[in-house]
């Protein structure tokens, strides 16, 4: 009886200190879970609202010290750290090749982070070419036409009418900021305008630029009319 007695002790003994165990250890995930962050919520990009710009928007996380945002042009694979903030947005102006991005973005405090949002994705709106202008009369053989560049245009359109409201058509693909156009006849007025493109899409079209080359061909001196005193043989 006095083994059996001690027994039942010791077994009540390790039962208590199992059970002890066991509620430290819940108590220990649950500290953990309260504090871990929670994933940000509200969580957008623009598309398209602006041509120089991507603005990434979240709502707060209750105890959060800084958000990390990620960034990748894949919607599942290859994100990145992009930037951290202590502001619940940022305003992506970094722009690659790509016209649109995802976007993820986590809360994190004294080292640890929650978990991530859901990807969104973000675009920004490629501008309109501006400071169209053509050579008016400059040259008798060309019309040369320039244009201020446009972030992240990968290549430009220029399309030429007869008129200003005219049918524009392609002339030609560039990937610089002029083109010298070498068609038409002299005398004859030519409006353009400019389109920018990206590797995904492309802007509007310009305003219109008139240009039209001089009607009097320029001659070369060895051929300019001879006036008193000239020699036909020069010096």
């Amino acid at each position: 009886m006095t083994i059996n007695h001690r027994m039942r002790s010791l077994n009540r003994l390790w039962m208590g200190a199992f059970l002890a165990v066991l509620v430290c250890v819940a108590g220990e995930r649950a500290l953990a879970q309260a504090d871990l962050l929670a994933s940000p919520h509200q969580v957008n990009a623009t598309r398209n609202d602006f041509v120089d710009k991507i603005v990434v928007s979240w709502s707060a996380v209750e105890g959060a010290a800084t958000y990390d945002v990620f960034r990748s042009t894949l919607e599942k694979y290859m994100y990145i750290p992009w930037t951290t903030t202590s502001e619940t947005s940022i305003s992506d102006r970094n722009f690659g090749a790509s016209q649109h991005y995802y976007y993820k973005v986590r809360a994190c405090r004294d080292g640890s982070c929650g978990p991530f949002t859901d990807p969104v994705i973000g675009s920004w709106d490629i501008a309109v070419p501006s400071g169209v202008s053509a050579t008016r009369g400059r040259f008798s053989d060309k019309i040369v036409i320039t244009w201020e560049r446009v972030t992240g245009a990968t290549l430009y359109y220029v399309c030429r009418a007869a008129e200003e409201d005219g049918t524009y058509r392609v002339l030609a693909m560039v990937y610089r900021t002029e083109f010298v156009d070498t068609g038409g006849s002299a005398g004859t007025t030519h409006f353009y305008r400019i389109r920018a493109l990206t590797t995904s899409t492309g802007s509007g079209l310009s305003e219109a630029a008139l240009g039209y080359r001089d009607a009097t061909p320029s001659i070369p001196s060895r051929y300019r009319t001879l006036t008193e005193g000239d020699s036909v043989f020069g010096n």
